[in-house]
């Protein structure tokens, strides 16, 4: 049996101006996890991203909010 999950997209608070530095760092978290073989099937992260136009916030999609917090 397969189940499908949807992912939703979840808010990370960071401090205004360091979006980046943040996105980036999550992101780099997310690929090492993935290539350590610690991600699970219902616990991806599909995207990481960040605006100008959202100050202090960066957006992270993936199957639930867990696997951003762990991040």
């Amino acid at each position: 049996m397969v189940i499908f999950v949807s992912p939703d997209i979840y808010a990370v608070r960071a401090t205004a101006g360091q979006e980046h530095v943040i996105a980036r760092l999550l992101y780099q978290e997310a690929v090492n996890r993935r290539k350590r073989g610690e991600s699970m099937e219902d616990e991806r992260v599909y995207s990481i991203l960040y605006t100008t136009g959202l100050k202090g916030y960066v957006l992270g999609e993936a199957d639930n909010p867990g696997v951003v917090e762990d991040l």
